[in-house]
């Protein structure tokens, strides 16, 4: 079976949602998400998920926005 292409994103979650924030990663788990780090106090997680979920996270209730974590930034 080929393995998934995984790409690293950046999830902000709905300030309205921060307090449950265990049982959002863990909807976001089940959709193929994989955690790097939780910025609880702000809303942000940061992590890998299936290039093919990402719009399935997006559609998680809670989920403020999710997007592709950029390395592209070049300083001057």
């Amino acid at each position: 079976m080929a393995k998934k292409e995984m790409k690293d994103v950046v999830v902000a979650v709905d300030p309205k949602h921060k307090k449950q924030m265990k049982a959002l990663i863990g909807k976001l788990e089940d959709k193929g998400f994989v955690l790097a780090d939780s910025l609880t106090e702000i809303g942000v997680l940061t992590g890998s998920a299936p290039a093919d979920a990402i719009k399935d996270l997006k559609g998680i209730d809670g989920v403020e926005n999710v997007e592709l974590n950029r390395t592209d930034y070049s300083t001057q």
